[in-house]
């Protein structure tokens, strides 16, 4: 992570946005990605939840129905 004090705001270091995109362009090359794929694209947003304002309330949303027993 990459903080500017000047600004007063965080970016994601250059490596890890990358990293993302990568994983993200194998992600979609997939027509139906696996479970272990899903857990971590889950791995790479979670990373990102203090970047965002609201990013734990909005990821927290997102998460729960995945979790719920069918």
């Amino acid at each position: 992570m990459e903080i500017h004090s000047r600004t007063l705001v965080a970016f994601s270091s250059q490596r890890r946005i990358d990293n993302l995109l990568n994983f993200i362009v194998d992600f979609l090359s997939q027509e139906a990605p696996p479970a272990q794929d899903w857990l971590t694209l889950l791995g790479h947003l979670s990373s990102l939840i203090h970047l965002v304002p609201g990013g734990r309330r909005r990821m927290t949303s997102d998460i729960r129905p995945l979790s719920k027993p069918s």
